[in-house]
């Protein structure tokens, strides 16, 4: 998270893109509970990124990390 804190510029790089066309994190941890692309997703969702969706093999989930903005 702290390394996370310091990449700024690179999150909302990430926001600008998620905004302009769908977007997805992807990594080879099958938990997304114990993934850096959690992190990532919620602090850009943070600075303006869009709500965050938990992809899995079988659904996908509502990221509960943070409250949603409108």
């Amino acid at each position: 998270m702290k390394y996370i804190q310091t990449q700024d510029a690179s999150l909302r790089e990430l926001v600008k893109i998620a905004q302009a066309t769908p977007a997805c994190l992807v990594c080879f941890e099958a938990d997304y509970s114990t993934c850096h692309r959690t992190y990532v997703a919620r602090a850009a969702r943070q600075l303006g990124g869009p709500k965050v969706t938990q992809l899995t093999a079988k659904t996908a989930l509502p990221d509960l990390g943070y409250p949603q903005a409108a």
